[in-house]
């Protein structure tokens, strides 16, 4: 009969593994970095980093201000659209330099997020992208200049107002509604008699928004115009001014 050893042989032992454990902030990083990465996969991939950047916030504004100079003009359009709903103001350089991007739709997408900013010393820099060779970014121009308000941005409406580009005037008229001066009732009174049906429709339209007595007289000229839709915007104008 086999003899048991006298002593115990060693239990042999697993060496465990030291982890360091991983900080939130350095989580963060990670994710940041890897939603840096899906601003130039398929579209799908990229509105979902621009939603998660924009829950994210201020951390990811670093990142983002980079990525306004990557190549790839998608990573542009993304980062923009992500700092203008993160609101964040220190980017505001960074952003008007992109109003002189080679790609339409780069210019396009820093006018849309300079109107959700809405920081009334980028006027000046808006106002420039009127001229810009292409209609797009002429009219997001028009549009961040309404949702800025102020007086630098009033007179640069009224300016587009007097452009030789009728979709041009026709936008600024619309947007003039948000600005009831007296200065702006004269440029709308003065584009009812415009070339352009669109515009004198606008510019009637917003003499009725802008509710000013001292456009009645022409209002109810204009309510005997030869043109049907002129007359009946003209008499929609007048109600508001009841």
């Amino acid at each position: 009969m086999p003899t048991l050893p006298s002593t115990p042989r060693p239990v042999p032992t697993i060496a465990v593994k030291q982890t360091t454990p991983v900080s939130p902030a350095d989580r963060q990083a990670e994710e940041i970095a890897s939603l840096m990465q899906d601003l130039v996969a398929e579209p799908h991939r990229r509105q979902a980093a621009v939603e998660r950047l924009s829950m994210i916030g201020a951390p990811a504004v670093p990142a983002l201000r980079r990525a306004l100079q990557n190549p790839y003009k998608f990573a542009r359009i993304g980062a923009l659209e992500a700092l203008g709903y993160i609101h964040s103001q220190e980017a505001l350089p960074d952003i008007l330099r992109c109003l002189k991007d080679k790609e339409e739709n780069v210019r396009a997408e820093a006018l849309k997020t300079l109107a959700r900013l809405r920081h009334r010393t980028a006027v000046s820099a808006i106002a420039e992208r009127l001229a810009d060779p292409q209609p797009r970014v002429r009219r997001e121009a028009v549009l961040a200049l309404g949702r800025i308000k102020g007086s630098g941005a009033q007179a640069a409406l009224i300016t587009a107002a007097r452009s030789n580009l009728p979709e041009i005037r026709g936008m600024a008229c619309e947007e003039l509604s948000a600005f009831p001066t007296s200065e702006s009732v004269q440029t709308l009174l003065e584009a009812t008699a415009d070339s352009d049906r669109e515009t004198r429709l606008a510019a009637i339209r917003s003499l009725g928004d802008i509710g000013d007595p001292a456009a009645r007289a022409r209002l109810q000229t204009l309510g005997r115009d030869q043109d049907r839709m002129v007359r009946q915007a003209a008499q929609q104008a007048l109600e508001n001014l009841e």
